[in-house]
Order: C-alpha cells, then sequence, then structure tokens
C-alpha cells in the first residue's frame, strides 16, 4: 500500500475538526467587533437555531465581503506562522461563511449547503480560524473535504457514481482533502453497515478505473480505510472493531472478494504494527511469531478469495515479501495482476519496494525494475519506479551504479504532461527536483506551477515564490 495513501486515509479515519470562534481573543480593539460577530455567529449555530444562523451571517457579510473579497484575492497562500492575524477581514468572513454552510446543512438544505461551501474555498481559500484550545484551522480545506464528502456519499446512496467526484484541474486546497473524504466516506459507510454501498462503490471505481488527479488510484484509498484500525493508539479493541465490521460485510456478500481483500488488509496493517517500522534488527523478539502469523492469515484470506480485484494483488504480493517468497515468485505475481490489471499503479509500487536492499532485494534490482517498465511504458514508467525508490532512498539514489537523471526528469515531464491538471504533482516532482539538485526540472516545474504554491509542500507562499523567483533568475 502507497505510504502517501495509507498515512492520508488512517488520517481520514481519526482526526476531528477543531470549532472555534475564528480570532483570538488577544487581537487588538481594532478587530474585536469583528470577534464578536464571529462568537455569535459560532452561538446562533450551536443553539440549533439555523434560520437565525444564516440571516446573522447574510447581514454581516453584506457589510465586510467586498473588503475581505479583494483582500483575499491579494492572498498567494495561507499566511505564515505568526502572522495568522494580519488577515483580520479575510479570517472573519472566511470563517462566517463556514458558519453559515454549516447551518445549511443543519436545516437539511443540501444544494445551498454545497453552494455554501463551495463560497468558502472559492472567496476566502485561505482563510484561517482560530480555536480557543490554542491552534488556527483552515475553514477552506474544512468546506473542501466536507463538499468531497457529501459529493462521494451522495454519489453511494443514490447509486449514481457515474462520472469522476474530482476535479480536472486541482488547485491548493484539493489534495489531500480527496483523499480523506474518500476514506472518510468508506469508514462511514462500513460503520452504518451498508455492507450493498461498500461493494457499488468498489465496483464502480473499478470499473471506472477512478484516480485522483495526479493519477493516484482512488481504490487504494478504498481499502486503507475499510482495512484499517479507527483510532489514535490502534488498540486491540479498535482492531477487533474493525474485524467484527469486515466479517459482518463478508457474511452479507459471501462471494465478493471486496471484504476479503479488506480483510487481508487489516491483518497486514495490525501485524506491522506490532512488529514495528524499524529494521529487522531492531524488532523485538517475541514480535516475529505474531507478524508471521498474522500475514499467513492475511495470505490465507486471499487464497480463499478470486482474483478479480486489482488490489488483491497488492497485498497478495505485500504477504510474499513479508514471508520472504523468492524474486521469482513475486515477479511472478507482479506479472499475473499487471497483465490482469495494466497501469494499477499500487502494485507496481508494491513490486519496486519489493527490489529494495531493505526488503530483501539485490543492489541495482530496483534499477533493472525501472528499465523494464521504461520498455512498456516509455521514459513514464522509469520514472514511476523511481519515485517510489526516491521515496524510500531521496537523493541517495544519485549514487547508483547505472542510474539515469536524464531519462527519470524526462519521464517526470512526462507525467506532468499527463497530468496538467494536478497542482499537487507538480509541486511533488518539484520537491524531487531539488532534492536530486536538478535545475532544469526544478525551472521546468517552477514554470508550470506559476505562482499557485501548495500548502502540503511548503511552509508559507512567501517561501515558495522566493524560491521560484531565485531559481527562474539563474542563468
Amino acid at each position: 500500500m502507497s505510504l502517501q495513501y495509507s498515512s492520508i486515509a488512517f488520517f481520514a479515519l481519526v482526526c476531528t475538526l477543531g470549532g472555534g470562534i475564528g480570532l483570538s481573543p488577544a487581537a487588538d480593539a481594532g478587530v474585536h467587533p469583528l470577534l464578536a460577530e464571529l462568537s455569535r455567529g459560532w452561538e446562533l449555530l450551536e443553539a440549533g437555531n439555523q434560520e437565525a444562523t444564516v440571516g446573522f451571517v447574510d447581514r454581516s457579510l453584506s457589510a465586510m465581503a467586498g473588503a475581505a473579497k479583494a483582500e483575499a484575492r491579494t492572498m498567494t497562500g495561507f499566511a505564515r506562522k505568526g502572522k495568522e492575524f494580519d488577515s483580520p477581514k479575510v479570517n472573519a468572513a472566511g470563517t462566517l461563511s463556514y458558519i453559515r454552510a454549516r447551518a445549511l446543512e443543519r436545516a437539511g438544505k443540501r444544494t445551498e449547503w454545497l453552494a455554501a461551501l463551495r463560497q468558502v474555498w472559492t472567496d476566502y481559500p485561505f482563510c484561517q480560524a482560530w480555536d480557543p484550545q490554542g491552534w488556527f484551522w483552515k475553514p477552506g480545506q474544512a468546506a473542501k473535504k466536507e463538499g468531497y464528502v457529501e459529493i462521494i456519499a451522495g454519489a453511494v446512496r443514490d447509486r449514481t457514481l457515474n462520472e469522476s467526484p474530482f476535479p480536472a484541474a486541482e488547485d491548493a486546497l484539493d489534495y489531500p482533502q480527496m483523499s480523506i473524504a474518500l476514506a472518510a466516506v468508506v469508514s462511514q459507510t462500513l460503520e452504518r453497515g451498508d455492507h450493498a454501498g461498500l461493494e457499488y462503490l468498489a465496483r464502480r471505481m473499478q470499473e471506472m478505473k477512478l484516480r485522483f488527479p495526479d493519477g493516484g488510484g482512488a481504490l487504494t484509498v478504498f481499502f486503507t480505510a475499510s482495512g484499517g484500525a479507527a483510532g489514535p493508539q490502534q488498540e486491540e479493541s479498535a482492531w477487533e472493531l474493525a474485524r467484527e465490521r469486515i466479517a459482518a460485510w463478508q457474511q452479507a456478500f459471501p462471494d465478493s472478494p471486496v471484504p476479503r481483500v479488506a480483510e487481508a488488509h487489516r491483518l497486514i496493517q495490525k501485524a506491522w504494527h506490532v512488529r514495528g517500522s524499524g529494521f529487522a534488527d531492531k524488532v523485538k523478539p517475541e514480535a516475529w511469531p505474531v507478524f508471521k502469523e498474522l500475514i499467513s492469515k492475511a495470505g490465507e484470506v486471499l487464497d480463499q478469495s478470486p482474483r478479480t480485484c486489482p488490489e488483491w494483488y497488492e497485498e497478495r504480493l505485500t504477504v510474499a515479501r513479508a514471508l520472504d517468497a523468492t524474486a521469482a515468485e513475486q515477479s511472478k505475481l507482479f506479472e499475473e495482476g499487471w497483465k490482469a490489471f495494466p497501469g494499477y499503479l499500487p502494485l507496481l509500487n508494491a513490486m519496486t519496494i519489493s527490489k529494495l536492499p531493505r526488503w530483501g532485494g539485490q543492489p541495482g534490482d530496483a534499477l533493472k525494475f525501472a528499465r523494464q517498465m521504461e520498455k512498456t511504458m516509455g521514459a513514464k514508467g522509469y520514472a514511476l519506479v523511481m519515485n517510489e525508490v526516491w521515496s524510500y532512498e531521496r537523493e541517495s539514489i544519485l549514487e547508483e551504479r547505472g542510474f539515469d537523471s536524464v531519462l527519470y526528469r524526462k519521464g517526470l515531464i512526462d507525467l506532468m504532461d499527463e497530468h496538467r491538471g494536478s497542482l499537487s504533482l507538480i509541486h511533488r516532482i518539484l520537491v524531487i527536483a531539488l532534492s536530486l539538485k536538478d535545475e532544469v526540472l526544478a525551472k521546468e516545474a517552477f514554470r508550470r506551477a506559476g505562482e499557485k504554491y501548495h500548502p502540503t509542500y511548503w511552509t508559507n507562499s512567501d517561501d515558495y515564490l522566493g524560491s521560484r523567483n531565485h531559481a527562474l533568475e539563474k542563468p
């Protein structure tokens, strides 16, 4: 399972949105009127008076929205730490707009609610709200997540998932909210016991080959969410609750491979939780037997399931690697899966991991595999393999004998061409370029991103724009 999407999906299962009044009580006297309006907005919302909340917010926004929107249009990103209170009108207007959206949701006005959420991230994308517990949260990101959750959940509920719920072109707030939202829908659907809904969602995602704008597979997020144990501590009770929910799902759909793959994923995740993420020589001796037993059980579950789901192959390859299967056995699994489900990137990533020395591969195996994928996919195939290698090895890949930096660069540019609408992919490639000190690739990525920074990859927009200007000024 790709680390990127595993982390996102787990985060979606355990995080909760902080409430707040939007501005700090320590703000200067000129801000106090806005502080009072925000406090009143939250009070009306929590009192359950939805009509009064919407009316109050509309009146408040009528007095400040013009100036707030004008200021918001000049913002290129979230304010840097310590400067969050420097845009009080933007923060107030954005938070009030979010309060309005929540009121419309509670009033059952779905169309108006979705439109109000869109207003938050469109008009005030970089507003921030202060939580009295001591941190800032971002109403635009919250609105994005909630909007995606409702769109996906509505499509599952009405059986209308006929097109991608994700945009052709991302903005700075779409990633990772798309993944978080999908994971939340899967988790909520499983928790409700809507097994038919889970089957529908998994089937449609597989039929559509649903991907995120950066090319990442959505199906892997589905299995991370359905097969993971909720709870920040991953206690035994959480693992058992996940097992019971999946067992009920499997009982309802005994012929489906989907709950079996979800159960296998649960067992694999629990095995790694027991083992720990360190190197083998750091694992406690008593953890190994439990690890092996859980991994073996996952293999048994998968072997009792039809191989009609692409995730089956990724999970089975993960099991094979953990049980020290031979390189030939692992290659056979990959080739069979790649033939059945060509282009399923989580499987490609799993095979790449098997080629790394830290997971049993031999030095140079990953590069050989990259060349193998180049033959079938072109430079893009080489880059996809090396991206996974880079995620583990970072700039040390430059020391690999036979590494082709020019081919890697071409493959990354091809990926940006293929997924032109993905701002997050451009910035991810930009991070790779900077780590490898590839000035040519960095300039190309900076050029494509323009002045649009991404909060996942940059602390603030000033740092991004400074780095961009410095890179593009070089001859």
